[in-house]
C-alpha cells in the first residue's frame, strides 16, 4: 500500500493540505490487518473499482456533482481527499506487471515525492504551496491568490521529519533521490 506520507504529499500538492487525519482514519485498520485485507474496511471507493469507476474515468460525473453539492469548500476538499486516497491505493496495487517492476516504479514515485518535500522552493513554484509562509495558491473568483494557511508550516515540518527519518533507513530511496537530483 502507498505509505501515509505519500498520500499526504499528493494531497499537499493537489489541495494545499496534507489531510493527515483523513489518511490516518482510512488506514487505521492496517495496524490490525496488514496487507491488502485492510482495504476491506473504510476503502469503499477502492472496493467499487470496476463497478462504479475505472482507471480511464476514476471520478465519474455523478461523484463530481455529489462533491460539488457540498456547501462548504473545506468539506468538498475533504471528500476529494477521501476518494483520491482509494484511487491512489488502487493505482499503487495495480498488478499488470511483475512484482520487481512494480517495486521499482513504486520506489521511483516515493523518491519523486520525497524529493519534492526536500525542495520546498519547487513545491511552492510547481505545487502552489508555500510551506514557510503558510500559504496555498488558489483560484478565487477568477483571480489567482495566495490564501493564508498557517497550519501548513507545522504539517510540513511533521511530514519532512518523517521523510528524513525514512531516508536515513532506506538506502534505495536515498540513491534514487541523489540520482534524480543531479
Amino acid at each position: 500500500m502507498a505509505r501515509g506520507w505519500l498520500h499526504e504529499t499528493i494531497d499537499l500538492i493537489a489541495y494545499g493540505r496534507p489531510y493527515h487525519y483523513i489518511h490516518k482514519e482510512k488506514d487505521a485498520e492496517a495496524g490490525r490487518t496488514p496487507g491488502l485485507r485492510h482495504r476491506e474496511v473504510n476503502h469503499e471507493w477502492y472496493q467499487s473499482f470496476g463497478k462504479l469507476w475505472i482507471f480511464s474515468d476514476p471520478f465519474p460525473n455523478w461523484l463530481k456533482n455529489s462533491i460539488g453539492s457540498i456547501k462548504e469548500p473545506e468539506g468538498a476538499e475533504e471528500m476529494m481527499a477521501f476518494c483520491s486516497h482509494d484511487y491512489i491505493d488502487r493505482v499503487w496495487d495495480w498488478d499488470l506487471s511483475s512484482k520487481p517492476k512494480r517495486d521499482r516504479v513504486r520506489k521511483y514515485w516515493e523518491g519523486f515525492f520525497a524529493w519534492l518535500l526536500l525542495n520546498p522552493d519547487i513545491l511552492k513554484k510547481w505545487g502552489g504551496v508555500d510551506v514557510f509562509e503558510g500559504a496555498i495558491l488558489r483560484e478565487v473568483g477568477g483571480a489567482t491568490v495566495w490564501e493564508d494557511a498557517p497550519d501548513i508550516r507545522g504539517e510540513y515540518e511533521r511530514l519532512i521529519r518523517l521523510v528524513r527519518f525514512i531516508l536515513r533507513r532506506d538506502r534505495k530511496l536515498r540513491e534514487i533521490i541523489q540520482y534524480y537530483a543531479r
